[in-house]
């Protein structure tokens, strides 16, 4: 069994969660997310609600097996306005979907880090962020998250006590819960802390610093007299190791299936280089795995 990413349309072997586990750690999508689409059988019915699609995928194509190719849906109708009644009927009722095993993303403790973790990944993979602004966000966006939380709390658990319910164990679980959310960032503050939680998670590769030939010219204040000189330092620059890449690259659910069926597939046009003679006959691309990678 398998299923289709609509993002980048790649088969991912398993399960609805082995799906949802793909959009959440590859396309960064969550319950937060308002477009989904199905792209089973050519169905591409579209979802604003992650239980509406879960559920289309439990219905419609539970038994769904993996399929030669992903679907293209660039080539096929969809439905752009992402109604009918069905739909409309169930987001009336408030979209009340069971708790199961479904609720792929119903956040622990853990999983509030590990989503502020990719959060903050994000951020710092874009050139133009620069560490201080990564860090005015973190405390801005900790505050106001904070701020929210606490509110609620304040509000939810004055209710319990009205209600008598405030030395309920549940209660006190759930009080917290709401101070754990509160500080999204905990132990993600600063660039250190985020590059040891990184590092921790086997999901961070360090960079290799290198020195270059030339050498360029700094301004440095000197403390005890307060006057500025220039003074020379080596060029670096860091590179990202190529080999740990190509290891996590290929460990994500998916991509080595989808490699090894494009080796095996027969084409009877040139997609592109590895098409052309050259590589056909090249005995490096004639073993039975190899992977060619276009620099």
């Amino acid at each position: 069994m398998a299923f289709t990413c609509f993002k980048c349309k790649r088969l991912i072997p398993g399960d609805v969660k082995s799906l949802f586990s793909h959009l959440r750690t590859v396309h960064n999508v969550n319950s937060s997310s308002t477009h989904f689409q199905c792209c089973e059988s050519n169905c591409n019915r579209t979802f604003s609600f992650i239980r509406l699609y879960i559920r289309h995928l439990h219905r419609e194509h539970k038994e769904n097996q993996a399929l030669a190719q992903p679907a293209n849906i660039l080539h096929q109708p969809a439905n752009v306005f992402n109604v009918d009644e069905d739909d409309e009927q169930e987001q009336v009722e408030g979209v009340q979907a069971e708790a199961s095993d479904d609720d792929w993303d119903e956040l622990e403790q853990e999983g509030i880090t590990d989503r502020v973790a990719l959060f903050l990944a994000h951020l710092r993979s874009r050139s133009s962020q620069t560490f201080s602004n990564i860090n005015y966000v973190v405390k801005q966006t900790s505050s106001l998250i904070g701020d929210i939380v606490n509110r609620l709390k304040t509000k939810t658990m004055s209710l319990f006590s009205q209600l008598g319910h405030d030395q309920n164990p549940q209660v006190e679980a759930l009080w917290q819960d709401f101070s754990d959310a509160a500080e999204p960032f905990k132990g993600l503050e600063t660039d250190f802390k985020q590059i040891k939680y990184f590092t921790n998670s086997g999901n961070f590769i360090q960079p290799v610093k290198e020195v270059l030939p030339g050498s360029s010219y700094v301004q440095q204040r000197d403390s005890a007299t307060g006057s500025v000189r220039q003074v020379a330092v080596a060029d670096t620059y860091q590179r990202v190791p190529l080999k740990p890449l190509l290891v996590k690259i290929l460990e994500l659910p998916g991509i080595l299936q989808a490699m090894m069926e494009w080796q095996r597939k027969k084409r009877d046009v040139r997609q592109d280089v590895f098409d052309g003679e050259y590589c056909q006959s090249h005995p490096l691309f004639l073993k039975e795995v190899s992977i060619p990678l276009l620099l």
